[in-house]
């Protein structure tokens, strides 16, 4: 070859390769400028020819008139094959919503003429990093939006889906909202501008699914709500569900991150990992100051079933459902804490709830830290159904007061264990509650620890075994029944002296010396002269004969002091009899 075809060579190739980068460094920008269903400068049009070109493009709106403008698809929308933007913003009339103001959206697809497609506007597994916005997509008979497994990295910001173009009235897509099952995407953001609003549809707002579905993240939206967030338009479904698909976040700890959503659940095998953590769930509005206008109470307003690590908290109000946190059977690891959990967003005032704030059908799960106040029957309520719930953990929670201790939101029992076992109770403060403080009922509820929680003002007993009033000891202790019966500590002097409190007694259990006695003080004595346990005093244990004098820190004369005895079991009793402290020297 000569050296001049070799410099023609070079620089042939030098421009084919120019031809390509110049092909695909720059994006297109598409413009959609008439409602068609497939014309040039249709939405259809758009996307075919952004599809077809190689690299990220575009799509604008500019058609003209005031609108809304409705796109009327006689088909679905081809699905996205490429990166690109679709932008309803660029609509002139359009409005991003603000902190005050909800969005003006001025282009509607429309589905209802429209049939087949998994959604009417889809992603295809060959494209990422996809957004779409500034939209309403409704009345279509499936997904409005589907992301197909592959495709990651796409937003979803902005839009109204499944109502009309002002975001108050129906137009539900026929299945769901959102179908997700890919990773990475993200629904909504951290500013008003990127709120969609999910409502109306026939199943869930938003489904997340199967194993690849990982990383996703669903941050301020309003789904089950309308533009507002004041009136309730549920989706028919499920607001927001995990299923079978680990490590998805739903709201967050950024300003901003917070969804109000009618219900979420997480459930089977796969559904490991996920974090609710944020948001306004139940029936409460946007404000979190109240429940939802026309709002329809769900039965269970966060439902985990057969799913284990995932973590609901911190800093959520669930509220307005008749079981607020259902944790269902084949759960373990899981974790509710640091919420409100029937309160509005200040943890003063109860809300609209119904009957339970936490169910546990399952075993090794925890519940900590939590404010569980204002429901008709239980705030916490474990309970056999399809397995015996084991080594639940309940600790550090407020329940029957708002979150500053100082006012009552009482529930109807604070706590009842029934066929559970080895259930842990510690340090949670348990009052003003209508009935119980703390019941556990039923022969096979064995093993449950009642342990280091200030107890008091409930309206029936501190703690109740059988849920029938104050079961008195039986000789040696050998009956049976919820945490075997276990006999309660008999206090016979509780000397208060400047330096020391010094209470002596005695337990008739077999194995006395395995015993530890735990000793509380009350401002006044219960109603029954048994318990409660307001002040935690310490810790003791009895001789071989069941004796015992304790030495705890000194309490000033006049409070009343009670105990309770726990086996090695960790079988819990209910409270003693209460006797009143003496001075040095008073006769006996």
């Amino acid at each position: 070859m000569t050296l001049k075809s070799t410099k023609m060579s070079r620089i042939l190739f030098g421009l084919v390769v120019l031809t390509i980068v110049a092909g695909t460094a720059f994006p297109a920008t598409y413009t959609v400028r008439n409602t068609d269903d497939s014309e040039e400068d249709s939405l259809r049009w758009a996307i075919t020819q952004a599809n077809s070109r190689p690299g990220p493009d575009s799509i604008e709106f500019n058609i003209n008139g005031s609108g809304p403008h409705t796109i009327q698809l006689l088909s679905p929308l081809p699905e996205l094959t490429e990166q690109v933007v679709i932008d309803g913003y660029t609509q002139p009339g359009s409005e991003a919503a603000t902190d005050t103001e909800p969005a003006v959206l001025k282009i509607v697809l429309d589905g209802s003429s429209s049939s087949g497609h998994l959604g009417l506007l889809s992603i295809d597994p060959s494209a990422s990093n996809c957004k779409i916005r500034g939209l309403v997509i409704s009345n279509y008979d499936r997904n409005g939006i589907f992301i197909e497994s592959g495709a990651s990295g796409n937003v979803i910001e902005g839009n109204y889906i499944g109502t009309d173009s002002t975001g108050t009235a129906a137009q539900g897509n026929l299945e769901c909202g959102i179908f997700i099952k890919s990773s990475n995407n993200r629904i909504g953001g951290t500013t008003p501008d990127a709120r969609n609003v999910i409502s109306c549809n026939g199943r869930e707002g938003i489904i997340i699914h199967l194993s690849a579905a990982s990383g996703n993240r669903v941050l301020g939206n309003y789904i089950g709500t309308d533009t507002s967030g004041t009136i309730s338009l549920p989706n028919e479904g499920i607001g927001v569900a995990i299923n079978n698909a680990p490590d998805n976040l739903v709201g967050g700890t950024a300003p901003g991150s917070r969804n109000v959503i009618t219900d979420v659940s997480i459930g089977n095998p796969d559904a490991t990992n996920n974090q609710v953590v944020g948001n306004y769930i139940g029936g409460i509005n946007a404000a979190g100051t109240g429940l939802l206008l026309g709002l329809d109470m769900r039965d269970s307003a966060v439902h985990i079933g057969e799913a284990s690590h995932n973590v609901i908290g911190p800093d959520n109000v669930i509220s307005g459902a008749r079981r607020t946190v259902l944790i269902w059977s084949g759960v373990s690891d899981t974790s509710v804490c640091d919420n409100y959990i029937g309160t509005d967003a200040t943890g003063q005032t109860s809300i609209g709830n119904g009957w339970v704030g936490v169910k546990i059908e399952s075993g090794h799960n925890s519940i900590e830290g939590n404010v569980i106040s204002g429901f008709t029957g239980y705030g916490i309520y474990v309970q056999r159904i399809n397995e015996i719930p084991s080594q639940n953990i309940i600790v550090d929670n407020i329940i029957g007061m708002n979150a500053t201790k100082d006012a009552a939101l009482p529930n109807g029992n604070g706590i009842l264990i029934e066929m559970a076992v080895n259930t842990t109770v510690s340090q949670n403060l348990i009052a003003r509650n209508h009935n119980t403080g703390v019941a556990v009922v039923d022969d096979l509820s064995i093993g449950n620890c009642i342990t280091r929680n200030a107890i008091y003002d409930n309206d029936k007993l501190g703690i109740d075994l059988i849920f029938n009033g104050v079961t008195e000891n039986d000789e040696g202790d050998g009956d049976t029944g919820p945490n075997k019966l276990m006999n309660f500590p008999v206090l016979t002097s509780a000397m208060a002296t400047p330096g020391r409190l010094v209470v002596k007694g005695y337990v008739d259990t077999p194995n006395p010396t395995k015993v530890t006695l735990e000793f509380f003080a009350n401002q006044a004595p219960d109603d029954s002269d048994y318990g409660e346990g307001e002040i935690y005093l310490g810790t003791a244990k009895p001789n071989a004969n069941g004796d015992f004098t304790a030495a705890l820190s000194p309490v000033p004369l006049g409070l009343w002091i009670c105990a309770t005895a726990r086996d090695s079991d960790n079988n819990t009793s209910e409270f003693a009899f209460n006797i009143e402290t003496e001075g040095p020297g008073k006769n006996k």
